[in-house]
């Protein structure tokens, strides 16, 4: 019987799911995930440090530019997947990731050709803008600010001073948009889909189903880096591929290619799945493409909430699929 999880109100919303699971006789693991909260801190800081840099530079031209460059590389790593180095400053917030292990012990063998199968814990509503002030604010003026300083013999320090305090102004409005915004759930369609391919799923001999819900609140997908670092030696990069699914707005669609800036593109295999059942191809970031960075194959689909039962019949069709591939060796 599987043991009894206490109660704990950190996250009420990870433990009340992990004890139904637990109660249904699922293998669940619950670990606490610190992680950066917020895409929006990580932007304001970086904006702030900028500003400091370029105002810096009416005295000091040449190292100004210099640092300026190396806070755009850091916008530019945070906005491909990576970890930026401002990000370092940023307070980390703890979160839960929760893990749903095959029932019997023979079809835990992680030599064996395993699907993860991954949905965000919760889903909250923030504004549309997020990712474009990450996108926009800190990589265009950086550069605009690198120019002001290394012409200043020029134009005088009148550019440099200006672009420190839009930099500075963007900074101060995102700090209090971050605290001061009110976030509330929202639907969350990706874990509805996730949920019911879960109760529908069996063992097989062929293939190893594993379950997880990680902590999405923050662009950054740090939750899903820790969930894969902790489990490499049960999920391995040669027999595991990752399917993600991540609640949208939009219609149906797969992620071709992750990234913006070096887009990977996603697992070939699920790929061609998601071509076959017609889905939508579209270019972004999800939690897929932290864990194409880190070296799983990986694909993620954006599931909406007024197509909940194509997205079933989609996951449905992959797990069916990867069954059939791995039973002819083709994993």
């Amino acid at each position: 019987m599987p043991t009894p999880l206490p109660n704990n109100d950190m996250n009420p919303d990870a433990w009340s799911a992990a004890r139904t699971l637990a109660r249904d006789g699922h293998i669940v693991h619950l670990n606490g995930v610190v992680s950066h909260a917020s895409v929006g801190s990580t932007t304001a800081l970086t904006c702030l440090f900028a500003s400091v840099a370029c105002i810096a530079g009416v005295l000091w031209p040449v190292a100004s530019t210099a640092l300026l460059f190396i806070i755009f590389l850091s916008a530019l790593t945070d906005l491909d997947g990576g970890n930026g180095w401002v990000r370092r400053f940023v307070t980390k917030g703890f979160s839960h990731n929760m893990m749903v292990w095959p029932k019997t012990q023979e079809h835990d063998n992680p030599d064996q050709p395993t699907l993860l199968i991954v949905a965000p814990l919760s889903c909250w509503e923030r504004p549309k803008t997020e990712s474009l002030r990450l996108l926009f604010a800190p990589i265009v003026l950086c550069l605009l600010g690198s120019i002001a300083t290394a012409g200043q013999s020029v134009w005088g320090p009148t550019p440099s001073i200006g672009v420190s305090c839009t930099l500075l102004a963007i900074s101060i409005c995102t700090w209090a948009m971050n605290k001061l915004s009110k976030r509330s759930p929202s639907a969350n369609p990706a874990r509805a889909v996730w949920e019911n391919a879960l109760n529908r799923s069996r063992d097989t001999a062929h293939i190893r189903l594993v379950w997880a819900l990680v902590d999405h609140t923050s662009g950054h997908y740090g939750a899903m880096q820790t969930l894969l670092l902790n489990h490499a030696h049960r999920l391995s990069k040669e027999n595991t591929r990752i399917l993600c699914l991540h609640t949208s707005v939009d219609p149906l669609s797969y992620v071709e290619r992750e990234g913006w800036m070096r887009p990977k593109r996603s697992d070939p295999l699920i790929a061609a799945m998601a071509t076959d059942l017609k889905l939508n191809a579209v270019q972004g970031f999800s939690a897929s493409g932290k864990a194409l960075r880190l070296g799983w194959r990986s694909a993620a689909l954006w599931v909406a909430a007024d197509q909940h039962h194509l997205a079933q019949q989609a996951v449905n069709t992959i797990v069916t699929r990867s069954q059939q591939c791995a039973e002819g060796g083709q994993w």
